[in-house]
Formats: C-alpha cells, sequence, structure tokens
C-alpha cells in the first residue's frame, strides 16, 4: 500500500487475489506485431515466445513493493518472482514498462510472453488472458486527504473519485460507490498526486 502523512487509507472490504499472466489466449484478431518463435526451455519444456531465449515480461512501474525503478534497472517482489520463473526455464527476463489500461489486452495480442502486474485475478480478465496461481492477497484502500470527512465508500456521493486506468480501483469505484464521477489516471501516482492537489476527493487502489 502506498501513502504518506496526508493520507488515511481506509480498508474496503473487497480482497483480491494477484498472481502473474501466464499466457495470452484471447480471442482478439489484432496482430500484436511480434514475430513468435519455438524453443526448448530446461526440462524439456517447449515454449513459443517472441524472441529465442529470452522472456519478454510486460510490467507497468512504479508500483512498490512489486515494481521499483525503470526497465533495465528494476527491482521489486514481481521482478523477483518473474526472475525466478525465467532462469527456472533457462531464458533471459526482458522488461517492458507499458500501461496498465491496456496491458492484458497486449499480451493477449502476443506482445509479451507474459505479464508482471501486481496484477489482480478477475473472471473478466481471465476471458483474455491465463493466470498462474494466486500468490498474494491484498485490500483495496480508500485514500483521502488527511482531517476529511469520508470515513467510508458510503460518503462518497456526489465526490470525485480517482484509480489509475484498468485497475480494479476504477472498476470498484465505478461500479460500488455513488461517486459523481471517476477519473482514471495513467499510473498510480499520478491518481494520488491529483489527490494531493485537491483535484480528486478521494483516490481508490
Amino acid at each position: 500500500m502506498r501513502g504518506t502523512r496526508i493520507w488515511l487509507a481506509i480498508g474496503l472490504i473487497a480482497i483480491f487475489a494477484s498472481g502473474l499472466i501466464a499466457a495470452g489466449c484471447g480471442d482478439d484478431d489484432d496482430d500484436g506485431g511480434g514475430d513468435e518463435t519455438a524453443t526448448s526451455a530446461e526440462g524439456g519444456t517447449s515454449l513459443t515466445l517472441i524472441s529465442e531465449g529470452t522472456l519478454t515480461v510486460g510490467t507497468d512501474t512504479p508500483f512498490p513493493p512489486f515494481e521499483i525503478g525503470q526497465p533495465p534497472d528494476i527491482s521489486g517482489y514481481d521482478i523477483d518472482v518473474m526472475n525466478a520463473v525465467a532462469e527456472q526455464l533457462g531464458l533471459e527476463p526482458e522488461y517492458t514498462d507499458t500501461g496498465f489500461g491496456t496491458i492484458f489486452r497486449d499480451v493477449a495480442n502476443g506482445q509479451f510472453d507474459t505479464v508482471a502486474a501486481a496484477s489482480t485475478i478477475t473472471k473478466g480478465r481471465e476471458n483474455a488472458v491465463d493466470f498462474t496461481d494466486p500468490y498474494y492477497e491484498a485490500q483495496q484502500a480508500l485514500l483521502v486527504p488527511e482531517g476529511s470527512d469520508i470515513a467510508s465508500v458510503e460518503d462518497l456521493s456526489g465526490l470525485i473519485v480517482g484509480a489509475q486506468d484498468g485497475t480494479t480501483g476504477e472498476a470498484y469505484a465505478n461500479d460500488e460507490t455513488d461517486a459523481e464521477s471517476v477519473r482514471g489516471f495513467p499510473e498510480g501516482p499520478d491518481a494520488t498526486a491529483a489527490l494531493i492537489t485537491g483535484q480528486v476527493d478521494a483516490v481508490i487502489i
């Protein structure tokens, strides 16, 4: 959870499981532009990769502690997991930073071999991609300025709520609150910056 002393983080009831996106499996006919190649990983596993010997990983950074820094100087929990996966497969991981709002479509269209981006497993996303087993459970949080009268999502009626584009926080704000409007931002820090400057009344993250 990201926060500073000027925020109050109010836990929401919903708990989400996160996993790595194992492979694209959507029905989208768009060509992602990648020239895939078949290769064999250590242990004889047959893999179809964008680039032979390389595990091409899409991610959305920064999102500490899962993704920290920028490729190629990138670290974090998800990155450690994916580095271990690549090592086990005898491959070299290569990370590409992309927007979270399109990351599932991108991997389904073959732009990446896999995605590591603190991704919540949802039924809608499972229609487009395959997930690993979940490895992390997290609550959504409602961020509000210190001293705010907002104590829960029930207090968001008529207010402006911010969230990162394409996230379960954005979906929750749209589907489960009576906010006047929900503003999407390319990155989580953009949403929290809008909270600091008063552009939104609260952020769900």
